[in-house]
């Protein structure tokens, strides 16, 4: 029989499903590694990537996410507060849900716009950007698409 308190949500922010790339480090180690954010709130955030790191690290992550025609980003300070290992055939993966520490000012702001503008389409109008790093990426632009750049496409599935 299941445990009834196992279903319960007991997060007191909503969270909403995102696909951005983000950079992190754990603040032990310099070395700068890249995951994939799943879902984001004010509180915190979840995001797999192939790093093994403990519950309890502290980490400093970066999340890049479309700006108009540019790229942007925001910072925040967390701790992993749980993880999770995934197989699939020949590919393992974590999953890391971190709870926010600190975040600037300025990073904060970006971040309410982000949770805003999912907040306004709604966690079931499944909004999506998914951002595609192509060979022999430079500057990012999509003023004059190449095989070089980087490309952003709107996902708006139900």
């Amino acid at each position: 029989m299941a445990n009834p308190k196992s279903s319960v949500e007991r997060r007191k922010e909503p969270r909403f499903p995102v696909s951005l790339p983000l950079e992190y480090q754990s603040v032990c180690d310099s070395s700068l590694q890249t995951g994939l954010l799943a879902n984001l709130s004010h509180k915190g955030l979840l995001f797999h990537c192939r790093g093994d790191m403990s519950v309890g690290t502290l980490v400093i992550m970066t999340v890049m996410f479309p700006d108009d025609f540019s790229l942007s980003s925001f910072e925040v300070h967390g701790k992993i507060i749980w993880k999770r290992l995934y197989f699939d055939r020949d590919w393992r993966e974590y999953e890391y849900g971190v709870e926010f520490l600190y975040v600037s000012g300025e990073d904060q702001e970006k971040l309410d716009g982000i949770l805003s503008t999912y907040s306004f389409w709604g966690t079931s109008a499944r909004r999506e950007m998914y951002f595609v790093v192509l060979p022999n990426q430079t500057e990012p632009s999509l003023n004059q698409p190449s095989s070089s750049e980087t490309i952003f496409v709107e996902d708006k599935r139900k």
